[in-house]
């Protein structure tokens, strides 16, 4: 609990000088990399209607890819199926290769 209100007030601190979308994923995703100790953080917007999850927002440490605007299918793939099942952030230790 203690590292959720971690990454809460991170954010929140980040995150309180922009009302602009796109700023505000990003800094989002910079704070969570940074919070977690991630190799990869990452936000996705989507609609009930979409076909593809596109990265909206991404940070990475150095020599992983930055996945800024990469589609994955929704369609076929029970991963990306699975995370959109969930009603709330989810956290994803390892993603199949085919992602």
């Amino acid at each position: 609990m203690a590292q959720q209100e971690k990454l809460l007030n991170s954010i929140v601190t980040a995150i309180s000088d922009s009302l602009d979308l796109d700023d505000l994923l990003q800094r989002a995703v910079d704070q969570m990399l940074q919070v977690f100790h991630a190799s990869r953080s990452l936000a996705v917007l989507c609609r009930p209607t979409d076909v593809a999850l596109m990265h909206t927002a991404a940070a990475a440490d150095p020599g992983f890819d930055d996945l800024r605007g990469v589609a994955i299918p929704i369609v076929s793939n029970p991963h990306a199926q699975a995370v959109l099942s969930q009603d709330c952030p989810v956290a994803i230790i390892e993603t199949p290769e085919q992602m």
